[in-house]
């Protein structure tokens, strides 16, 4: 096993040093499971020199996402970032290298070979000396991967698609070397040939890395296999992940419940999930109770699901998607449903609430400071004792702690996206009436 991946890490170091082998007019690189976060800045020369670098590692088969700064501070915060260009080489949702400044591509991808798993390496075949479109600066979907030129068109077939719960749904299946689980997923975005996954965390929690995951679509009743990529996943507390394939086009999906609702019990909703492992199919159901249980906020609908439809969606009247399947009660014959507030905070983890904030639109005015950026994050701070309550249904983005000793010192941590489980415990704690720190 180690000596595969060295030898395997060897010989992608060495074509990136020699040369690529050219086939035809079609050449092959490595390409591994890092996901890069590149931290930009609008008005900052040195991060559009690295245009170039960075849209031909994308057209190699990375899976890279650039963000400003400025449209994005609570990303920037959220990873410290005091300085652009940064880039951020995660694995599994972790980062494991940073990059500070500029960087060429051949010292891009040799890091990023270095920071994916050696097993999950595998060639890209690409045809070099393309047209090159521009690399998008503006809020986008993580991961972002490149569509061959073939195909493309200069319209936006993104926003042409219909919001589609029934098209939207997806069989995911995890197949190891002796058994193979099968769950539901909601697609809830499409960009650039990349499509991005909502579903429940425990089809991952033992999943090994030999592990191969596939997403099938559907189109008139038929299934299409695609290659899934496990972005992040939750399964203790919080049952809930994240995924993305590559379907090359654009794929109907499932607008998100917005921020404002609220849940009733007695609603009238309805669940897609694929029965035993089936084609998916329609369950219309009830909202019976609201957060019964302990914990991150909960959905219960009326009837049991079956095995095969966890990390299906709910949806409301109107097709939103407003929870995920991850339990059943036989007992009470329904089923347990994570609530929308915990999509709201997964979809945040990677900068996407316009997914679910669709009132507000993103800050375009122009930035005032270059670099560094260390007064760019939001000063929000977390103060209700319950941020889950129906008076405040959306979790906290971020809060703020102040601890003194009995010396007087003091320190102030800032935590974003803050746990439900660790506000509860703070609530349990606190002596008192909370107050707003201004």
């Amino acid at each position: 096993m180690w000596k595969t991946r060295y030898i395997v890490g060897w010989l992608f170091l060495l074509a990136h040093t020699a040369g690529i082998t050219a086939i035809g007019q079609a050449q092959t690189v490595l390409v591994g499971d890092c996901v890069a976060l590149e931290f930009i800045a609008t008005d900052c020369e040195t991060c559009r020199a690295m245009d170039a670098a960075t849209q031909q590692a994308i057209e190699d088969g990375w899976v890279i996402r650039r963000i400003d700064v400025r449209q994005e501070p609570q990303l920037a915060e959220r990873w410290r970032i005091h300085s652009t260009p940064t880039t951020l080489l995660l694995r599994g949702g972790r980062e494991v290298d940073r990059i500070l400044g500029a960087v060429d591509l051949g010292g891009l991808t040799q890091r990023m070979v270095a920071a994916s798993n050696p097993d999950h390496l595998k060639p890209s075949l690409l045809v070099r000396n393309q047209s090159r479109s521009p690399v998008p600066r503006a809020n986008t979907l993580l991961p972002m991967m490149p569509v061959s030129n073939a195909g493309r068109t200069s319209a936006s077939p993104e926003l042409e698609l219909p919001k589609n719960p029934a098209s939207a749904t997806v069989r995911i299946r995890v197949m190891e070397a002796k058994h193979e689980a099968v769950g539901t997923g909601t697609i809830v975005d499409s960009y650039q040939g990349e499509a991005l996954v909502i579903t429940c965390g425990h089809l991952f929690r033992d999943m090994t890395p030999q592990a191969k995951v596939t997403i099938e679509l559907f189109q008139d009743g038929r299934p299409q296999s695609f290659e899934g990529n496990v972005i992040d996943f939750q399964a203790a507390d919080i049952d809930i992940g994240v995924l993305s394939f590559r379907p090359g086009r654009a794929v109907a999906c499932s607008l998100v419940q917005p921020r404002s609702e609220t849940l009733r019990e007695g609603d009238s909703v309805f669940s897609w999930g694929c029965n035993g492992g089936e084609n998916p199919t329609r369950r219309d159901t009830h909202i019976t109770r609201l957060n019964r249980y302990v914990g991150p906020p909960n959905v219960e609908a009326a009837g049991a699901p079956v095995q095969g439809r966890s990390g299906g969606g709910l949806f409301n009247a109107r097709g939103e998607l407003l929870g995920v399947c991850y339990a059943a009660d036989q007992e009470l014959n329904e089923g347990l449903y994570c609530g929308p507030e915990v999509i709201y905070q997964q979809l945040a983890k990677l900068g996407l609430q316009r997914l679910y904030d669709r009132t507000t639109a993103p800050n375009l005015a122009p930035a005032t400071t270059t670099t560094p950026i260390s007064n760019v994050a939001s000063s929000a701070i977390a103060t209700p004792s319950n941020p889950f309550s129906a008076t405040n249904p959306s979790p906290t983005p971020a809060m703020t702690i102040l601890l003194r000793d009995a010396s007087g010192v003091e320190q102030q941590l800032k935590i974003d996206a803050p746990s439900p489980q660790l506000l509860q415990a703070l609530s349990a704690e606190a002596s008192g009436q909370a107050r707003q720190i201004r």
